[in-house]
């Protein structure tokens, strides 16, 4: 790449890495239609369109030095090859390789932006093992053979019959695998996960590639096309300013030919010569003729002004349209990863589990669909992990063996819908209220009003996890509230549906891009205020005779529910009385959704529906409840965009007048934690952490050690490690377990030990938590001791 500048270096490698990225999702995609469709009577094509794709990355990578690239995709493209010819039956453990080798791809280009190297030659070497151990006659990686070069003309001069060719080219892989051949073992190779595989230390410049976004040819034409319009629009508008400019000219030189006219008033009062008043008469009926004319002139202009800003208005208008439709991707771009996903969680829990998309061709502004990704990745592994039963377990239902997860998305009007369906167990309520009521997350009262819908949205309340153990999957308590909490982010609205036995169903309404968003504009105590169009159910006009009391609330029935009323004014503490209501008076009524609460809302007057850019407020603003940012309209006025989902939060909480004690206060904030490891890393790295949150934190070396500290002084939780001198955690769990002074401190277990084994063993000696190391992070952590304390 020496012929290439740095910044034309960097643009190059964007362009690759955005290709890539759609190159490794077609490949998982068609490798998972591959090894779901094993009945397929002809797979030709398939694997011609994957052998072609890894052939394309190949040649990508060459150009811009990406050799590791190379590698894995020419060694998977001989793997596809061999079983194209059928020479190769491929196995789930080939699926593996294979899924493994494009994972390795996408992290080694992200591991070159860093400036590092990925080390793939265990990845070479198990693509090579599956094609060896089937095609003995093939000589060793290391050994390329007499006739390597004219495999290599085939490769690279025949795309559309490489099938024949098998053997790796000797300058790619030569300096990567070696060993004799007679020790190459089958596929159950194990390799490290991708996040383990070590990468050797920088060696090049770090890149910081932009961010690309594929764009068709056509959209860009008619984009072009747009800017022409606007062009043309604005030398109209020099034009109109330049007579704009004529006329005040001649207004200037009217009132310099006629400046003596008023000097001439003084002298009317006496006789004067009739040539003086001639010369008056002239001077007027002269200025008559020119402001006419000039008012002539200022008609037209304005008239053609109006009209140019008619075209103007149209011409931005598709601007913004055809801009917007450029940010737009379908929903298969973010939703390809997620079946690989399915197949490798549901293998992990020895679950049969098959994902179905529906409106892959739904098209969402890209920040949305970035910002969707990991809220709908958390749902599905949340379906896997707790709603789909085990094969044995659907049997004895009498359901198939193979479950389905289901993504749909929808559009209608300027809003998307997305349902995430699962057939499984379905949600426990029960189970879940009383969760909810043992860690104080609802009051009786509360929890004793509760529809079953209600009850199903308790998954959304932070802390609330069903799960004793914590995993990589579960059992942190949070989740869902972080879910539900982005998609309020996006202005989206999220509720769950559930029936025991037959599956959960999850539906989020988002709007269609993030560019623009519809809003209803009211007023209230003569401020004027917008809010989402989305969360708003219904419009209505009640009269005040419609009005009810019910627990001594103001109410109106709707649909044939009561529904809370509450006024706007009030809420946001406006200042100024609320207007009193006349028997026979009339309001505008609101009905605003947000999760599983309803309210209905009192405006003073709607103003109509109309399309704003939502502008993000300030640190000190954005802390303000019910207000989620800013608009600036056409007349230059800012108005405030509320937060539907925190104004009906903030009526609730008024209601239930939930308050804490300074004594409960005072307790909160002298939490005292002991830490038990003996490794001094890990210990302070704990400590540090703990420490950082607010917590009181003393330490020790080992079980012994923490049991006399534990008699010692008061503790409301314990970390303790597993393998440690003297005394295990295991241990000493199980003797303050013992102990009726001790029993109630919570003790979270921290071990590298992972089987479930280690698992049933430290819960059945009393621990209220079990984090694996490999799932161990600060915010694991502070999530389980909250959680517990």
């Amino acid at each position: 790449m020496e012929d290439l500048s740095k910044e034309e270096y960097i643009e190059l490698f964007s362009a690759f890495k955005a290709e890539l990225e759609i190159q490794t999702s077609k490949l998982n995609h068609d490798l998972l239609h591959l090894e779901q469709n094993p009945e397929l009577n002809d797979k030709s094509e398939i694997l011609q369109d994957i052998m072609r794709e890894a052939h394309n990355i190949k040649g990508s990578a060459r150009i811009v030095d990406v050799p590791e690239i190379s590698a894995i995709a020419q060694h998977f493209e001989t793997l596809l090859g061999a079983v194209y010819r059928a020479e190769l039956t491929p196995t789930s453990a080939t699926f593996d390789v294979l899924y493994r080798a494009v994972d390795l791809m996408l992290q080694a280009v992200n591991e070159r932006i860093k400036g590092t190297t990925l080390e793939v030659t265990p990845i070479i070497r198990q693509l090579a093992q599956a094609v060896e151990s089937v095609l003995p006659t093939v000589q060793s990686v290391s050994s390329p053979g007499p006739d390597a070069n004219n495999r290599k003309e085939c490769a690279d001069e025949q795309d559309d019959h490489r099938d024949s060719c098998v053997q790796a080219e000797p300058e790619s892989v030569s300096d990567e695998v070696s060993g004799d051949k007679s020790s190459v073992q089958p596929v159950e190779l194990d390799l490290p996960p991708v996040e383990q595989v070590q990468a050797t230390s920088p060696e090049k410049e770090i890149i910081t590639p932009d961010e690309k976004i594929l764009i068709s040819a056509k959209k860009l034409d008619n984009l072009m096309d747009l800017v022409g319009e606007l062009l043309i629009a604005k030398i109209k508008n020099e034009q109109r300013l330049n007579e704009l400019k004529s006329v005040f000219a001649r207004i200037e030189h009217s009132l310099s030919e006629h400046e003596e006219v008023p000097t001439l008033g003084p002298h009317l009062s006496r006789e004067q010569p009739t040539d003086l008043v001639e010369h008056l008469m002239k001077s007027y009926k002269s200025l008559l003729v020119d402001n006419d004319n000039i008012a002539g002139d200022v008609k037209t202009i304005v008239k053609e002004f109006r009209r140019d800003s008619r075209h103007l208005s149209l011409v931005t208008e598709f601007l913004q349209n055809d801009l917007k439709r450029t940010r737009m991707l379908p929903a298969a771009q973010v939703l390809d990863g997620f079946e690989r996903m399915v197949r490798d969680l549901s293998r992990k829990q020895g679950k049969k589990v098959r994902l179905l998309i529906k409106g892959r061709e739904v098209k969402l502004d890209k920040k949305i669909l970035e910002k969707i990704k990991d809220p709908l990745m958390h749902i599905i592994r949340n379906s896997i992990d707790h709603g789909i039963e085990s094969p044995s377990q659907r049997r004895a239902m009498n359901k198939p063996e193979l479950s389905q997860i289901i993504i749909d998305f929808e559009q209608r009007g300027s809003n998307i819908f997305i349902r995430i369906k699962d057939d499984g167990i379905g949600l426990d309520l029960d189970k879940l209220l009383r969760i909810a009521l043992r860690k104080n997350l609802i009051t009786k009262d509360a929890a004793e009003n509760l529809n079953p819908k209600e009850m199903s949205a308790l998954i959304f309340i932070p802390g609330l996890s069903t799960r004793s153990e914590v995993t990589d999957l579960s059992g942190r308590g949070v989740g869902m509230d972080v879910v539900k909490k982005n998609i309020e982010n996006l202005n989206g609205l999220i509720e769950v549906i559930s029936e025991q036995g037959q599956g959960t169903e999850i539906i989020i309404r988002i709007p269609l891009t993030l560019a623009t968003l519809s809003v209803v504009m009211v007023s209230s105590n003569s401020e004027i205020l917008a809010l989402p169009a989305l969360a708003i159910d219904k419009i209505m006009r009640f009269k005040v005779a419609d009005l009810m009391k019910l627990e001594g609330r103001d109410v109106v029935l709707i649909d044939g529910q009561p529904i809370a009323l509450a006024y706007l004014k009030d809420i946001l503490n406006l200042p100024g009385q609320s207007p009193i209501l006349l028997p026979d008076s009339s309001f505008y009524c609101l009905l605003i959704s947000a999760t599983r609460k309803k309210m209905a809302l009192i405006v003073d007057d709607l103003l109509g529906e109309q399309e704003i850019v939502i502008k993000k407020l300030g640190e000190q603003d954005s802390k303000i409840q019910g207000i989620s940012g800013a608009a600036v309209l056409g007349t230059g006025k800012v108005v405030i965009v509320l937060n539907p989902v925190e104004l009906v939060n903030l009526v609730t909480l008024r209601s239930e007048s939930l308050t804490v004690s300074a004594a409960e206060l005072k307790e909160i904030a002298s939490r005292r934690i002991l830490v038990i490891d003996d490794s001094i890393s890990t210990r302070n790295y704990i400590k540090n952490i703990l420490t950082s949150a607010g917590y009181e934190v003393a330490i020790a070396t080992d079980g012994q050690e923490g049991l006399e500290l534990v008699k010692k002084m008061v503790f409301d939780l314990i970390v303790t490690d597993i393998q440690m001198p003297r005394m295990n955690g295991l241990e000493f769990t199980e003797s303050i377990k013992a102990d009726p002074q001790l029993a109630d401190i919570p003790v979270i277990l921290v071990s590298a030990l992972e089987s479930k084994e280690d698992l049933a063993r430290g819960l059945e000696v009393g621990a209220e938590a079990y984090i694996t190391k490999n799932a161990f992070d600060r915010q694991t952590l502070l999530d389980s001791v909250e959680r517990l304390i």
